[in-house]
């Protein structure tokens, strides 16, 4: 490795892990189920020891409680994991995340939430390493330019090394996936898309339309392996649907006609509420907006010479657009689950305008991002 990239590995890993040795320390007073925040409402996984653990009084808990809750028993052999899940047969198939939790941790339940925490902050060093990457071969950009380190800017990054979810490591999978195409690595690159399948069925339509893509463009090999790498996820997806019986798919509850969350979020926001927390709610969910409406207008303005980096973005817009307030509710939701936005957002092709536009959209989630983390270890 370069010099240069091992500087910014450096601060990638200084400040991620840095911020997450403060939280261990200070904020969750050295328990590290605090990274997974656990509530009182749903039982405990049979596998966490109630007097070891940090649990938050009078929540209903966060989305890494169910990851943890899987990745201490991945084979669901424990009756009591499944009373542990909201909804299991929704929780269950996003079985990439608790299974790298799982063989990182040797299969040790003391060790199994240090190794998901861990994979969090690995995760975002190796954004950082693989965008330097990909500007190099993309756009030929100087190894000593700082621009992959703006990683660190996303917020969705941060809530999920706070939160402890699988995001990261679903938005790294699909960063090595362009990474893999631009090296002509198509086998290893729709490998790493498997992975990120795995993570979140969403990148489903990830894949399906990299092969559409590839296919129009008459590059038929090159879809092939996009198309098969779907199987072992709609095949997972299948034995959950069919084997574990509590809990729903979850469509209903998260999607609905396109733009009506939008709107319902955009009508919560414009009432009169100056609370700080009301003000900073309103502040991420425009920043989201304005991040996908800047991906929109580049592909719209790109539409005859399209990249894969545009056609990635498509289903992202297309999610976000069908939208329930289940997701836009809350920003520690849409932040983490629209990470691959900013992503995209840092891989798409140059212009002038997009530049600038990029910069200041960065700058201010890099405001979001500070305020987050800084709230969350104070309170």
């Amino acid at each position: 490795m370069k010099t240069s990239n091992l500087a910014k590995a450096g601060i990638a890993v200084a400040l991620a892990g840095g911020i997450a040795a403060i939280l261990f320390a200070f904020t969750f007073e050295r328990q590290i189920t605090g990274f997974f925040r656990i509530g009182d409402v749903l039982p405990l996984s049979p596998f966490i020891k109630a007097e070891s653990a940090r649990v938050v009084q009078n929540e209903v808990g966060y989305d890494g409680q169910l990851f943890l809750t899987i990745a201490l028993d991945p084979a669901l052999r424990h009756s009591g994991t499944i009373a542990a899940l909201d909804n299991p047969k929704y929780r269950y198939r996003r079985i990439g995340y608790p299974i790298a939790g799982y063989l990182l941790g040797f299969g040790n339940q003391n060790l199994i939430p240090y190794a998901m925490v861990g994979v969090n902050i690995a995760c975002v060093v190796a954004l950082v390493l693989i965008i330097s990457a990909l500007r190099n071969l993309s756009f030929k950009e100087d190894r000593l330019s700082p621009f992959s380190l703006m990683v660190l800017a996303i917020p969705g990054a941060w809530v999920t090394i706070c939160l402890s979810t699988s995001d990261l490591l679903g938005t790294t999978l699909l960063a090595a996936t362009f990474l893999l195409l631009k090296s002509n690595r198509n086998i290893l690159a729709s490998l790493a898309l498997c992975g990120a399948c795995l993570t979140r069925e969403t990148y489903l339509a990830t894949a399906f339309c990299f092969a559409v893509f590839m296919l129009l463009q008459r590059k038929t090999r090159a879809a092939v392996p996009f198309l098969l790498c779907t199987i072992p996820a709609l095949c997972w997806l299948a034995f959950v649907m069919l084997n574990v019986q509590a809990g729903t798919a979850g469509v209903n509850e998260n999607f609905s006609i396109p733009g009506a969350g939008i709107v319902e979020k955009l009508r919560c926001i414009v009432r009169y509420d100056t609370s700080s927390a009301a003000i900073f709610e309103g502040y991420c969910f425009i920043l989201l907006i304005s991040a996908a409406a800047l991906l929109g207008l580049s592909i719209i303005c790109s539409i005859k010479n399209l990249d894969i980096v545009h056609v990635a973005a498509m289903p992202l817009i297309a999610i976000l657009s069908i939208s329930k307030m289940q997701i836009l509710v809350y920003h520690a939701n849409y932040l983490r689950i629209f990470l691959d936005v900013w992503l995209i957002i840092l891989l798409l092709p140059e212009s002038k305008w997009f530049s600038l536009s990029r910069k200041i959209i960065f700058f201010f989630s890099g405001i979001a991002s500070a305020a987050y983390v800084a709230n969350y270890i104070i309170s």
